[in-house]
This record gives structure tokens, C-alpha cells and sequence, in this order.
């Protein structure tokens, strides 16, 4: 059923070949402000809307602190031309599974590069490698040989799976041609 009411409205728009004939724009005109006022507006917003804490400079500020723990670009190996020195000049230290390739340089702080070869199947399982020696270079910087470019080459018999184990190989490694000298 249709109420009398809404029939008549129909009845009326059906009559008129434009129906915007038959608003009225006067409700507009005596209306202050057409949108909602603050007493109508959602009940838990406040009149004034104010910016959560979490957001603004504070937060920008949360995340530029901890760019400190991160592992800096300067601090790796990117260019073709800076593996190539590594592998031309370097001394090798041969491990289970990985090699450590390294030359003195001249920047005051290590820089490291990692090969994996592509016989390792699978691009996830390289990247994760990459990422354990990468966070154990980083936690461990001081266990790497100094002032020096490091490129780590990993062998697919590689079987270490944390940045504690790498960093133990390394440490083993690094200190077996010191004892012998």
C-alpha cells in the first residue's frame, strides 16, 4: 500500500517534464548552514575535530628514531665495479657452505656484498639468506674484518638459517688465519 501522500508526490512528478521544476529553493535560503551542526553530528566526534596523537610530527619523529637500527646504504657493496675489486684483490676465507672475500678500503668503515648463486633454487630462499647475512653484519659489525669491503659468496650446500649461527661462522672463520700467523 502506498500512502495517500506519497501517491500525490508521484502523481505531481509524473505531471512535469523537468522535475526540478518542482523543488523548492527557499528551504535553502532560510537555513543558515545547509550541512550539519555540531549538536547533529555523530555523537563521540567532538565539534572541533582534533588530530589524534599518533599522527603528525610526533609519529614522523618514531620513525626517523629508528632508522638508527637499520643497516645504511654507504654500508653496502652496490656496483659491479666494487664486487669486481673484491674479487680481483681480496683475500678468501673459505667456510661451510659460504666464502668471505675482503679488501682493506679506505672509508673508515666495513661495506658488505653478498653473492648467492642462482643454482640455490628459489628467489624467496636467496632473499632470505641475503637478509640473515645482512642482520648479522649488522648486529656484528666489529666480528667482520675492519675498514674493509666484504663480499660474502654463499655455495648452495648453505645450511645456516640465523644471524647468530652466520655470525659464529664468520667469527670462526676470521679468527683461524689469526691464530695460525
Amino acid at each position: 500500500m502506498v500512502s495517500p501522500s506519497l501517491s500525490s508526490n508521484r502523481d505531481t512528478l509524473r505531471g512535469c517534464k523537468n522535475e526540478q521544476e518542482n523543488v523548492s529553493t527557499e528551504q535553502y535560503k532560510t537555513q543558515k548552514k545547509p550541512r550539519f551542526s555540531c549538536p547533529d553530528e555523530h555523537q563521540s566526534r567532538s565539534c572541533h575535530h582534533q588530530r589524534p596523537q599518533s599522527q603528525g610530527p610526533q609519529a614522523t619523529f618514531r620513525l626517523i628514531s629508528l632508522r638508527q637500527f637499520g643497516l645504511p646504504k654507504y654500508c653496502l657493496l652496490r656496483k659491479n665495479w666494487e664486487f669486481e675489486a673484491v674479487y680481483r684483490h681480496g683475500t678468501r676465507l673459505h667456510g661451510k657452505g659460504f666464502s668471505i672475500i675482503f679488501i682493506a678500503n679506505d672509508r673508515g668503515h666495513s661495506r658488505i656484498g653478498i653473492s648467492i648463486s642462482r643454482k640455490l633454487k628459489g628467489a624467496v630462499t636467496r632473499n632470505r639468506i641475503k637478509r640473515i647475512v645482512k642482520e648479522s653484519f649488522r648486529l656484528n659489525r666489529e666480528q667482520y674484518p675492519p675498514a674493509a669491503d666484504i663480499v660474502v659468496t654463499v655455495r648452495p650446500n648453505f645450511s645456516l638459517n640465523s644471524p647468530d649461527s652466520v655470525t659464529e661462522a664468520v667469527i670462526n672463520l676470521v679468527s683461524t688465519p689469526a691464530q695460525q700467523s
